[in-house]
């Protein structure tokens, strides 16, 4: 695609158009001369696999403006690489009476998707809470349109009036219907979202939906409902797998929604990135100036970051095996090495003078498939083996040193020290 055009031909629109209207996996390429792509509506859903590639972190920008979020993908194993993504905005809806949705995700929101991040620049993006007084009945909506739990019937002649309906995932509750014999209370909100407000009443008043997680609960006796929390100021994740690699997060930002008089308050989390129940891993990313108001002070609850997110790293040996010369005859040997980065197995292997064999555990092995690989009870047979370690690396894989076992010819017991990574 060549156009820095909302849409239109040659836009990166309608390459996504086509590509949802094509079964299979696309890919898309975004040469220099569309330079900035500046949005004036969210781009199309993807829903299916798919690659997007710019032409460099700073010579593609998908700018949404502050008024739009520029990706969200339903399903698909989908990649992003090589651009940057800026002025991004999340918006939970707005309501009054009834629970405000939530924000999620500035640049991106991911609901349940296979999802590759590289060398992408994530800068000034918003998740931003729906506020709780300004609107209607009805609960605001979250990133996915009509989930918002509808008001509840109020009814004549005497009667009691309905409860507001439950927000969806992300939306709010709707408010509690008004009956001459008793109101009813508010829906509650979905993940994020506030909760519905309850009726009034000539009884004193019907109180307001639950809130979701990090929502606001709804206020009674014809209050507002409940403000929407901000989460993930640039990306938010439900579900599914992301592994981002050489991403920089800068100045991203996750606000709460502003209740309505009555109405309880949100929460703001994650100002970069916002895991909920999905696999994420991060490589070489960087993070600076990102903020969310209700941030707390761990690992898993910060300015940057909430949820369970793995920092990958390149995999390294740190201490090769050693030489076990000078074994008698019955004596217990051991080989270890020592690694740092991210592993995902070790496989010792033997060379008895053919070739090399991977070994399993039995008689004379243990923890072959472990960074220690220990000898019992060694015979003759086992002299003069070679050794080594072949270690699979999340990111990288490496072969330790071969190392070699010798008997001594005396027969007196040599001890071998164990060495432990």
């Amino acid at each position: 695609m060549t156009s820095g055009a909302s849409d239109g031909t040659g836009s990166l629109r309608a390459a996504l158009v086509a590509a949802e209207l094509n079964p299979g996996k696309d890919i898309i390429n975004i040469t220099s001369s569309a330079g900035t792509i500046s949005l004036t509506a969210q781009l199309p859903d993807i829903t299916q696999d798919l690659d997007i590639v710019g032409a460099g972190r700073f010579t593609t920008v998908i700018d949404g403006g502050n008024s739009v979020r520029p990706f969200l993908i339903f399903t698909g194993n989908v990649s992003i690489a090589d651009l940057t993504i800026q002025n991004g905005l999340g918006k939970g809806g707005d309501t009054f009476h009834g629970g405000a949705g939530a924000g999620m995700g500035g640049a991106i929101y991911i609901d349940d998707a296979t999802v590759t991040i590289e060398r992408v620049n994530f800068k000034d993006n918003t998740a931003q809470g729906g506020s709780s007084n300004v609107g209607g009945s009805a609960g605001g909506d979250g990133p996915l349109l009509g989930l918002g739990g509808a008001k509840g019937a109020s009814t004549p002649n005497f009667a009691g009036g309905y409860p507001g309906e439950n927000g969806g995932f992300g939306a709010g509750g709707g408010e509690g219907g008004f009956g001459t014999q008793g109101g009813a209370r508010g829906g509650n909100g979905g993940y994020g979202a506030g909760g519905g407000g309850g009726s009034t009443d000539p009884y004193g008043g019907e109180p307001g939906g639950s809130r979701g997680t990090f929502g606001g609960n709804g206020g009674s006796n014809g209050s507002a409902g409940g403000a929407g929390a901000g989460l993930g100021g640039a990306v938010f994740i439900g579900n599914g797998m992301l592994n981002i690699a050489q991403a920089t997060f800068e100045g991203n930002q996750s606000l709460a929604g502003t209740p309505g008089s009555g109405g309880g308050s949100a929460q703001a989390k994650a100002g970069a990135l916002f895991n909920l129940s999905a696999e994420v891993s991060t490589f070489g990313a960087n993070y600076s100036g990102n903020i969310a108001n209700n941030a707390g002070s761990s690992a898993i609850d910060n300015n940057d970051k909430y949820g369970t997110i793995t920092e990958l790293s390149l995999l390294a040996i740190s201490q090769q095996p050693v030489d076990q010369i000078g074994i008698a005859e019955g004596e217990n040997a051991a080989f270890s090495v020592t690694t740092t980065g991210s592993v995902n197995s070790y496989q010792w292997e033997v060379n008895d003078g053919t070739n090399w064999t991977s070994i399993s555990d039995d008689g004379y092995y243990s923890g072959s498939a472990t960074s220690e690989l220990s000898l019992t009870c060694t015979e003759a047979e086992l002299n003069g083996n070679q050794y080594r370690c072949v270690i699979d690396g999340v990111l990288s894989d490496e072969t330790s040193e071969v190392v070699n076992r010798r008997n001594h010819n005396q027969l007196c017991c040599w001890r071998v020290k164990n060495v432990h990574c």
